[in-house]
């Protein structure tokens, strides 16, 4: 049977797992992000993840209802929930909350849910993180079902990037990634952090299942593959203003293309993207000579001339570090 793996089940009765507080952990803007399944439906409000006294806290209710609640300087428990009925029991399901320190939302299977306006300064707590039981400090609201693919960012990510994601193994090397906890796997009963944070945990009770996963959860990581996909030279306007080049994400993850360059060999002339410009996977942008087309990015060389020869020139692809992604030679 297609991807059935060891995925990480918790019975309902004092299982969980606990990580120390860490400064890693200690953010205002966020992204928690998971994929969960559930084994019946629970007896009144369940914990899913966040710390104690309610920073990125994840609940789930026997409504079906998510239940998201963060600390601010007005609110020691901020609360935003979606209306009932929205939990698939015994479905996989893929639950996102964010917070920007303006508005905090909820999301299941990538699609807006709910949102909320956030009172007050986000205050981040030094108390322990909990998975899959109550985020009070007390015992008890404990989660039952299976529970994978566990990201925790340091900022709110966008639906978009979401989507891009949650279908996807990550590295743990993505920007802004402060933890990462796929639950497929465990030594010693301590589940791992993925990223450089080392924010491990220890699993008390819960353990190890074959579950087959969401038909479209890839067991590997997404990797982006950005190449130059088309060079248009042989141009038809004026100063060869309508002359581009053609960048296309052929991978499974989110490109960050900040301070990439496309280089043309023949005259030497350079452009850089700018920060925070990003490529989907199957999206493709183009750079123009001169001439402005915002469906395709809006990206320009603003040279006074053509930048491509017609014959024998090469356009290059480096990386934010300078080393060579791909080429395109023109004959």
């Amino acid at each position: 049977m297609a991807n059935v793996v060891p995925v990480l089940y918790f019975d309902g009765d004092e299982d969980y797992i606990k990580i120390p507080d860490s400064p890693s952990l200690r953010i205002l803007n966020y992204t928690v992000e998971l994929w969960l399944k559930t084994d019946g439906i629970p007896n009144g409000w369940v914990g899913v993840f966040g710390k104690v006294n309610f920073n990125y806290n994840l609940w789930l209710c026997y409504l079906g209802q998510i239940g998201h609640n963060w600390h601010t300087t007005q609110s020691a428990k901020a609360i935003s929930n979606t209306s009932e009925n929205i939990v698939k029991w015994d479905q996989w399901q893929h639950i996102a909350i964010t917070n920007d320190g303006k508005v905090a939302k909820i999301f299941i299977n990538g699609e807006l849910i709910t949102k909320s306006s956030v009172d007050g300064s986000l205050v981040a707590d030094n108390t322990e993180l909990i998975i899959g039981a109550g985020l009070t400090g007390e015992k008890g609201q404990y989660y039952k079902g299976y529970l994978t693919e566990i990201r925790l960012w340091n900022k709110a990510r966008s639906a978009d990037e979401i989507k891009a994601d949650m279908y996807h193994r990550l590295t743990g090397n993505e920007n802004g990634l402060v933890g990462y906890w796929p639950l497929t796997t465990a030594a010693n009963n301590v589940a791992v952090d993925k990223t450089s944070s080392n924010n491990n945990g220890k699993i008390y009770g819960a353990v190890f299942q074959n579950a087959q996963l969401p038909g479209q959860l890839s067991v590997e990581p997404a990797v982006a593959t950005v190449e130059i996909s088309d060079l248009f030279y042989k141009a038809k306007a004026d100063k060869k203003a309508d002359q581009y080049v053609e960048i296309t994400n052929n991978g499974t993850a989110v490109a960050d293309l900040s301070g990439w360059k496309i280089k043309s060999l023949a005259k030497s002339l350079k452009y850089i993207f700018p920060v925070g410009i990003k490529l989907n996977p199957g999206q493709s942008i183009k750079v123009y000579n001169n001439e402005y087309h915002p469906e395709s990015g809006g990206f320009l060389f603003f040279s006074e001339w053509g930048v491509w020869k017609n014959k024998g020139d090469t356009a290059t692809l480096l990386d934010s570090k300078g080393n060579e992604v791909s080429t395109f030679s023109i004959p």
